[in-house]
């Protein structure tokens, strides 16, 4: 107990040791056992987020002697780093590395590994907010900015590379879920950028999509230029019919009323 230890000056336990096998030892008191106690270290499961550097690996020891206490760490191992794919990985202990106790303590290592499971990372979608003229095409590929996409993950513009995350597709509509429905003839005004609203049809192997919000497609007017024709007419002659030309004029949209007067 405490007081005996105190009133001993008893500075720690040394264990494997017989009175008849003390040479060596520190001076000062010490309890001596001659049996050695096996403290058995074993891997402990963890987790964290893909992307993420592994944590410090947990370790748990059994078998340690109530009052005494254990220094270092022992190896840990695992194949998976920042860029493993979500899922689940063994913990293992390699070595007892600098693990230590009192003088006499022995260690074994239990094989069995435990288990480092990397859990998907969250994404949140914001599309771009874009403008483009009437009559031009939408883009391809709408941009959009992705929080919490990881480096290794995104090509030069910033999007998902292929296979990264699938069945998020950003369209320009007029309502939600989104349908593409605003193309090149779709009149001056706003629409919304969003995707199909469909939560099942989202696949990735390591995102799960938290939000898709809505981004804005303004379509300003295009530039049209009129210049009338030129028109020959001769004297006493009644005046000719008068038309102009039309530049910048969409092959779908006829040709605006225009009024023309002829000089005083």
């Amino acid at each position: 107990d405490p007081a005996t230890w105190n009133a001993l000056h008893v500075q720690g336990r040394i264990y494997n040791k017989t009175y008849a096998d003390l040479a060596g030892l520190p001076g000062g008191s010490w309890f001596v056992h001659s049996l050695a106690p096996v403290v058995t270290v074993t891997a402990q499961n963890a987790e964290k987020t893909y992307g993420n550097a592994n944590p410090t690996l947990p370790w748990s020891a059994s078998g340690v002697i109530p009052g005494d206490s254990l220094s270092g760490n022992p190896t840990i191992i695992t194949p998976a780093d920042e860029q493993s794919a979500a899922g689940s990985y063994p913990i293992t202990i390699a070595d007892t590395g600098s693990l230590g106790g009192p003088m006499g303590y022995q260690f074994s290592i239990n094989p069995a590994p435990a288990t480092l499971t990397v859990n998907k990372a969250m994404l949140d979608i914001v599309p771009q907010n874009l403008t483009r003229k009437y009559g031009e095409s939408n883009p391809s590929v709408f941009p959009a900015t992705y929080h919490g996409l990881k480096d290794w993950d995104k090509d030069a513009s910033g999007n998902p590379n292929p296979g990264v995350v699938d069945g998020v597709t950003l369209y320009a509509c007029t309502t939600f879920p989104c349908v593409p429905d605003v193309n090149e003839q779709s009149q001056v005004g706003s629409y919304m950028i969003h995707w199909s609203g469909n939560w099942a049809g989202i696949t990735s192997q390591n995102y799960q999509v938290n939000t898709v919000l809505p981004g804005e497609l303004t379509v300003t007017p295009a530039p049209l230029t009129v210049t009338a024709d030129n028109k020959i007419m001769r004297i006493g002659d009644p005046y000719p019919l008068l038309s102009a030309t039309y530049t910048g004029l969409m092959p779908w949209d006829a040709e605006p009323i225009v009024g023309f007067n002829y000089p005083a």
